[in-house]
């Protein structure tokens, strides 16, 4: 199954489409542990101001940029993810030696 995500630049509407695996945690060797896995698809629509955020400290940088959503439509297996809320969002970050 392909994943998609799309964002608009303005973050006022974004999709998703593909699958979530849940993870169950680790066995006594380090090996992981999955459970059962779920179709996803979701519609949503910005529903704030958004706030961008920069930071450079130590060759690092980092640049965010953040809206609150709020789905319109959608389902996560079999529940309905309707109203559901989040965040729409772009990031970039970097490391310069």
């Amino acid at each position: 199954m392909a994943q998609e995500v799309h964002i608009d630049k303005q973050l006022a509407n974004g999709s998703v489409s593909g699958e979530v695996r849940v993870y169950l945690g680790e066995t006594d060797h380090g090996e992981s542990i999955w459970g059962e896995t779920f179709q996803l698809e979701a519609v949503m629509a910005g529903t704030g101001d958004a706030v961008a955020t920069r930071e450079h400290q130590d060759g690092f940088r980092h640049w965010s940029k953040d809206r609150p959503a709020s789905a319109t439509s959608g389902h996560l297996g079999d529940m309905d993810l309707a109203g559901a809320v989040g965040n729409l969002g772009h990031l970039k970050e970097s490391f310069k030696y």
